[in-house]
């Protein structure tokens, strides 16, 4: 049996193509099917808002990995250019680490440097 990978705001798959190259079975939830030039997401795409989740449905999974949009993020770390940017919505970040919590499962969270607030 194959270690299984949640793929949190998975896109194209950038994290599950590298699971997937190293034998791991993938799963991607985000809300819309990405698909640029010669394909999209690589592994079992499920089209899910993240925020509707809930983290025993992951149990047998052995990680989760996320990449939550980083828009915001990427403007509030760059206040020097941007004075006064919104400040960033985190339900996103936050509904990772609960999913993670809720599935008793370890998680990686990938993000730019302005999500550090």
């Amino acid at each position: 049996m194959k270690p299984l990978v949640i793929d949190l705001f998975c896109g194209l798959g950038g994290w599950s193509k590298g699971f997937i190259s190293e034998g791991w079975e993938a799963w991607g939830f985000d809300v819309e099917r990405h698909n640029y030039g010669d394909g999209g997401y690589p592994g079992q795409l499920v089209l899910q808002d993240v925020l509707t989740l809930h983290g025993s449905q992951f149990r047998k999974a052995d990680l989760i990995v996320a990449s939550p949009p980083c828009q915001q993020y990427s403007l509030w770390g760059m206040r020097m250019f941007h004075p006064n940017p919104p400040i960033p919505d985190k339900r996103l970040w936050e509904a990772a680490i609960r999913i993670a919590h809720q599935a008793e499962k370890p998680i990686i969270i990938e993000n730019v440097r302005g999500a550090q607030y």
